[in-house]
């Protein structure tokens, strides 16, 4: 597998969550769910499906739980932007579909 470009953005956000490069790539690899959350931006998550089937298969439940409830955005070219918890208010814009982000809101 090619490794994931990082932003600076992204690493330090990886460092504040605790996650390790191995991690974000198996979030990227097991990840099921996209939903577009800007015109060049899409979440990627992994489903609890998901994480039951890639325990049966052999990853370790500890590591499965870290990857639950964890997003990682994405451009259109594959750079990895940002990684995200999924919890509050602010989560519910990374799972809608057909969803404008609040800040790109237009003028008539």
């Amino acid at each position: 597998m090619q490794q994931l470009i990082m932003t600076r953005h992204a690493n330090r956000r990886a460092r504040q969550r605790g996650m390790r490069h191995v991690q974000i790539e198996q979030l990227f690899l097991l990840s099921d769910l996209a939903s577009q959350v800007d015109r060049h931006l899409c979440a990627f998550r992994v489903s609890r499906e998901a994480l039951r089937e890639a325990v049966a298969d052999g990853l370790p439940p500890s590591e499965a739980e870290r990857l639950a409830g964890r997003a990682l955005l994405l451009t259109d070219s594959g750079t990895v932007v940002t990684l995200a918890h999924l919890h509050g208010g602010k989560a519910q814009m990374y799972r809608r579909r057909d969803r404008r982000p609040y800040w790109k809101t237009t003028r008539s």
